[in-house]
């Protein structure tokens, strides 16, 4: 309701280990990429389908822990076509670097993580 990703210790459900608080709305829908754990995309009711992207040197150095990491430095991906809310998207199973996301309009859109990003990705 905080329109925040949180990112938790199951062990542990005191408190978040850490948190993205850059949406404007409710996040409907959160996925990892499953070929490139680096990629975490979302969907909300703010008509917006945004990604983070990892830096590999700093993921490497909190690969155990996500307390010290700072999410609102990540890079991001934003994809701005939908008229309106986007309730789901999934990853394609035969590329990892496309996806698809359903509106609330009922319109559906495919979208390409961007070569630029891609290639950096691909050569860690």
């Amino acid at each position: 309701m905080d329109y925040s990703i949180k990112f938790w210790d199951i062990r542990n459900l005191s408190a978040p280990l850490s948190a993205i608080f850059d949406n404007s709305h409710w996040v409907w829908r959160l996925k990892y990429n499953k070929t490139y754990s680096r990629i975490l995309m979302c969907c909300s009711s703010s008509s917006l389908v945004r990604g983070f992207v990892f830096d590999s040197e700093a993921a490497e150095e909190h690969s155990h822990s996500f307390g010290d990491f700072d999410f609102n430095s990540l890079q991001h991906l934003d994809y701005l076509e939908f008229e309106d809310s986007v309730y789901d998207f999934d990853w394609a199973h035969n590329d990892p670097w496309i996806f698809s996301a359903i509106s609330f309009n009922g319109y559906l859109h495919i979208n390409v993580i961007p070569d630029d990003i891609k290639y950096k990705i691909m050569i860690y």
